[in-house]
């Protein structure tokens, strides 16, 4: 196998990887661009730009995850999963606020219904 070729994949594999310190920033990209695609009326009147939209995101992610992590637990084993599956999501997904994804429930489990739609 050539070099590059593995090279490439390493750096596949590291851009994959989600832990608790970057889970911010992909959780933002990924919906952000959700947002950008599925509702760009919306997006335009909120956001000026990605990077605008991005950095509200981590903002607040970095305020609930404090609050979070006295009623949940978050699994970041899953994290990863859950970033995959938020991007894969349609639309219809998107739009719908009782969507959720197995790994996005057992990345945040509160101990209610499930983590992601019960706040």
């Amino acid at each position: 196998m050539p070099r590059s070729l593995l090279a490439g994949l390493s750096l596949l594999l590291v851009g994959c990887f989600v832990d608790e310190e970057n889970f911010p920033d992909k959780y933002a990209k990924v919906s952000c661009d959700k947002f950008q695609d599925c509702e760009p009326d919306d997006f335009d009147e909120y956001y000026e730009s990605m990077a605008e939209c991005r950095d509200d995101v981590v903002e607040v992610w970095d305020e609930l995850e404090d609050f979070l992590g006295i009623f949940c637990d978050l699994d970041y084993d899953y994290a990863g999963k859950c970033i995959r599956d938020m991007r894969r999501a349609s639309c219809d997904d998107y739009s719908d606020a009782d969507w959720s994804s197995d790994a996005c429930d057992d990345f945040m489990d509160c101990g209610w219904d499930s983590g992601w739609d019960s706040w």
